[in-house]
C-alpha cells in the first residue's frame, strides 16, 4: 500500500548510541536507540518501502563518525535539521551575535566526505537541495527554497497542524480547530499560520 500510494517512511535517530540516548528517551527516561534500530530493520526488511531517516545535528558528534554510522544504516536517504533555538534559548554553542559558524563547519565537514564518497549513493536532502538551488533549481524544503512548501503535521489525536518546528514560538502556537475528522487537507492549508508557512519562501 505504501508503495502504491508513494508513501516513505522516514524514522528519527540522531546518531550513534551514545549520542541518541541523550535527547531521544521514552516514558521511562530509557534511550530508544535499540529500539530505532529495530524499527529500522522492520521497513527494510519489506524490501520496496522507501526508507529515509531524520537526524538533528550534533555538533558533538564528530563528522567522521556521524558519516559512517549513516553509511552503516544503510538507508536510501536521510536528511539533516538544525536544533530548534529562539532568541532567549539559542542552539547549543550560538551566541547571540550569531557570528559562530560551528553548525556550517560541521556540515561543510560532512558534505565534504559525502560528496567525495563515490562508494555510497545516500541522498542527503539539505545537501541535494542547496546543490540545486546554486544550479538555479528551483527548491522546495522546509528550511529554504524557492517554490511554496506544502507541509503539515498530523498530530496523534488528528489535529492538523503547520509545521511542528513552529512550536519554539510559544505554548499553543500551532494549535487551531483543523482535524482530520472535519478538515480537508487543502482547508488546512489555508488556516492563517499554515498559509504563512506555505507562502514563506
Amino acid at each position: 500500500l505504501f508503495s502504491m500510494l508513494r508513501i516513505r517512511i522516514g524514522i528519527s535517530i540522531d546518531g550513534p548510541k551514545i549520542y541518541n540516548d541523550i535527547n531521544r528517551v521514552d516514558h521511562s527516561n530509557r534511550g530508544s536507540f535499540d529500539n530505532i534500530i529495530k524499527g529500522i530493520n522492520v521497513v527494510k526488511n519489506y524490501g520496496k518501502i522507501p526508507l529515509g531517516i531524520l537526524s538533528v545535528v550534533n555538533i558533538e558528534i564528530p563528522p567522521q563518525e556521524m558519516y559512517s554510522f549513516l553509511k552503516e544504516l544503510d538507508v536510501t536517504w536521510m536528511n539533516f535539521l538544525l536544533p530548534d533555538g529562539n532568541y532567549d534559548n539559542p542552539p547549543e554553542g550560538l551566541g547571540l551575535d550569531y557570528s559562530e559558524t560551528i553548525y556550517a563547519d560541521w556540515l561543510i565537514s560532512l558534505f565534504d566526505m559525502w560528496f567525495e564518497d563515490n562508494s555510497n549513493r545516500l541522498d542527503i536532502g539539505m545537501f541535494r537541495s542547496l546543490i540545486y538551488l546554486v544550479l538555479g533549481v528551483e527548491v522546495a524544503a522546509d528550511e529554504f527554497g524557492t517554490r511554496t512548501t506544502d507541509a503539515l503535521v498530523i498530530e496523534t489525536n488528528g489535529d492538523i497542524e503547520s509545521l511542528d518546528v513552529l512550536k519554539i514560538c510559544g505554548d499553543g502556537f500551532t494549535k487551531g480547530d483543523a482535524n482530520v475528522k472535519n478538515t480537508s487537507f487543502d482547508e488546512a492549508l489555508n488556516t492563517p499560520l499554515a498559509r504563512s508557512y506555505h507562502l514563506s519562501h
